[in-house]
């Protein structure tokens, strides 16, 4: 280094160095305010990235995150997280010691993420906040972050949610396989697109076929999709669980917005009555934080809401 240059406290993550103690920081920072299962999911998360991530990364040349390093110790840190669609990434754990903040270093950090996301063909970065952190959704905006909407998390422990009763006007059927592109227009038509997280669906997400039940067989998932339809066969509402190994099941629930008073009752009545029949395990539904109507059905579920996100993006 020249003689009289002072150091960047910034740097990126050196995976085979620094992941112990940015776990540290992040326990520190994000630990009290998790409950059990969400302070267990941190502490289990892998100190390497996983194989796909890393080759992806390093196909895209790009660093798994930033830190900010005082006096050899890391203080600060953002992380980038690739997904399966090319030029879009998620920006999480964006942590700061509480030691050092009110300093700048959480905008520095994001400078230099974006900084480096916008020389590598990235056009799409997506992040979530909590509804209630309004110095980090300022900091987002004027970063040029735009919000997509919020979202509450629910959660089921195993086995105590309740079944919802309905009349039975409605008839709730199975997907049938050539109905996929109808599902995936209904998902599109009802639920702004980059709610579905950490990424949107896209073609395939409904599309069934023999690998498809195959590789759910060999590697314990499962999905089951539900529809509500008119006369002419129109889909109006649907419903799905979808299930991984060791992990809890996550419910999905779309209705056109003309019907969706009338129909989620009777969805989520079916979707609630085959949970009991599945593995017992977690169950947790997303869905839009100003829905009332979903927020009342999962409470008469047994259903407790854990967070509430917004959802950000910024198109470099």
């Amino acid at each position: 280094m020249p003689a009289g240059r002072v150091a960047s406290p910034i740097r990126p993550i050196n995976i085979s160095r620094d992941m112990q103690a940015v776990m540290r920081l992040l326990n520190r920072v994000f630990s009290p305010t998790l409950d059990q299962e969400g302070r267990n999911a941190l502490n289990n998360m892998s100190n390497q990235p996983s194989l796909v991530h890393r080759i992806q990364q390093f196909g895209n040349k790009l660093a798994p995150g930033f830190i900010w390093v005082e006096r050899g110790e890391i203080v600060g840190n953002v992380s980038i997280i690739p997904t399966s669609m090319a030029g879009r990434i998620i920006i999480a754990n964006v942590a700061v010691h509480e030691k050092f903040r009110r300093r700048g270093i959480a905008q520095a950090l994001l400078d230099a993420t974006l900084d480096h996301l916008s020389h590598r063909n990235i056009n799409t970065v997506m992040l979530q906040v909590d509804v209630d952190n309004e110095g980090a959704a300022r900091l987002y905006h004027h970063l040029g972050f735009n919000t997509v909407g919020s979202t509450t998390y629910w959660v089921a422990s195993p086995g105590s949610w309740r079944e919802v009763a309905t009349s039975a006007d409605y008839e709730v059927r199975p997907l049938r396989s050539s109905e996929h592109a109808k599902a995936y227009q209904l998902d599109r038509d009802s639920y702004t697109v980059d709610l579905n997280w950490p990424e949107p669906i896209t073609p395939k997400t409904y599309r069934g076929s023999f690998w498809r039940s195959l590789d759910n067989f060999l590697n314990g998932k499962t999905e089951e999709h539900w529809v509500i339809d008119d006369e002419r066969g129109n889909l109006l509402a649907l419903g799905s669980i979808w299930g991984d190994w060791g992990r809890p099941y996550r419910i999905t629930l779309r209705a056109l917005p003309d019907h969706r008073d009338e129909l989620m009752r009777p969805l989520f009545a079916k979707i609630s009555r085959r949970l009991n029949y599945m593995r017992r395990r977690h169950a947790t539904v997303e869905h839009l934080y100003e829905d009332e109507l979903t927020g009342h059905l999962l409470n008469v579920a047994n259903f407790h809401p854990k967070r509430h996100l917004t959802t950000m993006r910024l198109d470099l």
